[in-house]
């Protein structure tokens, strides 16, 4: 039999075991969780973003991106120039989810808007383009993500259009298929004229995050057919032959504004 002495010290063990216990499985089963995975296709889907188990998931707020918009409704609208400091960078493939982003570690290329500075992260593609300017779409639209140390994101978009081969986009369409670090003149993947279309907006891939500043420039860049196909071949081959373009969002008021010929510092 178990004495009093005895019996209190077990009882104190079993109860220290039942908490960790506890504690193992609530952290197994939230801090520890993985994010559910999104996608193009079947349930997954981006209308059903919103709903998917995604850390800090805002796929169902406000002021969400891609928006189509009329140029003409800009007009008499303006916002501050960008400054852009972007030289050539080291790029390593990162393969996501849906997508391949072409990120550099501790870029010295930089844009400044507004008094912040806003560094290169990362480059990546949709087919066809995430934005509808004046109706339309472009074959792929390209987003140059920079943030700033705290963490605010601005990214540029970019129209790409079937014409000329392009040498600057050589080195990463030579990478492709399967992706290849790339030493890329990120300068020279933008148009000359670097005015833009801006408003804000979100992330367009989960969480969807919100007070994402958009500049999507106004003037195309060209590219041949043939490089086309082997950006749009290698996003198919990761999303099952679907688009990876995200549904148009409501614009729920927001003005869209224009810059002018972005600053050289």
């Amino acid at each position: 039999m178990l004495t009093t002495e005895k019996l209190i010290p077990s009882l104190i063990l079993a109860a220290m075991s039942c908490a960790i216990g506890a504690l193992f499985l609530a952290l197994s089963g939230s801090a520890f969780a993985q994010d559910e995975p999104y996608a193009y296709a079947c349930e997954n889907c981006p209308a059903n973003w919103e709903n998917l188990a995604i850390d800090g998931n805002s796929c169902g707020g406000d002021n969400q991106s891609p928006i189509a918009f009329d140029a003409s409704s800009t007009r008499g609208a303006r916002s501050a120039r960008l400054t852009l400091t972007y030289g050539t960078e080291l790029v390593e493939p990162d393969m996501t989810l849906t997508n391949i982003e072409w990120g550099a570690d501790a870029s010295a290329s930089s844009v400044r808007w507004n008094g912040e500075e806003y560094f290169f992260s990362q480059f990546h593609f949709h087919t066809t383009a995430e934005h509808v300017i004046n109706g339309e779409r472009s074959d792929l639209e390209m987003h140059f993500v920079n943030k700033t140390a705290e963490g605010a994101a601005l990214v540029i978009g970019v129209s790409i259009l079937v014409g000329a081969e392009n040498g600057a986009f050589e080195p990463v369409t030579a990478a492709l298929p399967g992706a290849d670090l790339a030493v890329v003149d990120l300068r020279a993947l933008l148009p000359g004229n670097l005015s833009a279309y801006a408003y804000t907006g979100s992330t367009t891939t989960p969480p969807c995050s919100a007070n994402v500043e958009w500049r999507l420039l106004r003037n195309p860049v060209e590219l041949s057919q043939a490089q086309i196909d082997a950006i749009r071949n290698e996003l198919w081959a990761i999303n099952d032959g679907f688009d990876n373009n995200r549904p148009i969002q409501n614009r729920e008021g927001r003005r869209v504004s224009t810059t002018g010929k972005a600053n050289k510092p």
